[in-house]
């Protein structure tokens, strides 16, 4: 991937080789997260609205041709926290909310399944057998308050 040296006004994304400019400092929607590795739903906010408009198109303009988009979350540098990452969940919930034609989004992960914590790092992780949404925006029908994360707000049952 060919990098070029951008301003500090700027954080660059790679969203299947495309980039995402950000300029963070016009569309503030509430406080910084603490959390160093997700590039939070907040922060996907913030994405330049012409950043925004482009990765929508494009997905769009893959979904109209009958293909089944597949992305990744990626590396990104961000301005205000340096290294961090675009991580899968805020790139899908931009698109679930902006493309009427989503009805199904599906995760593919190297685990079968949710687990409570690191599967790989913890011995006490257990399976989340179910999850459900906490608090609905009415006028969307979807989950909307971000968890410490920036997640939307679910809970294992």
């Amino acid at each position: 991937m060919d990098m070029k040296r951008q301003s500090t006004s700027e954080t660059i994304a790679s969203c299947n080789d495309r980039k995402i400019n950000q300029n963070d400092k016009d569309d503030k929607t509430g406080p910084e997260s603490s959390v160093d590795m997700e590039l939070t739903r907040q922060r996907i906010h913030q994405l330049h609205h012409h950043s925004r408009t482009r990765l929508i198109a494009s997905v769009r303009q893959i979904l109209d041709q009958g293909f089944i988009a597949l992305l990744l979350g990626d590396a990104v540098f961000d301005v205000a926290s340096g290294p961090d990452m675009l991580s899968g969940d805020a790139l899908m919930y931009i698109l679930a909310m902006n493309l009427d034609a989503v009805q199904r989004c599906i995760f593919v992960t190297g685990v079968a399944g949710i687990y409570t914590r690191d599967l790989e790092a913890f011995d006490d992780a257990t399976l989340v057998r179910q999850l459900w949404c906490i608090s609905t925006d009415t006028d969307q029908g979807a989950c909307d308050e971000p968890d410490a994360t920036g997640a939307t707000s679910l809970q294992p049952k």
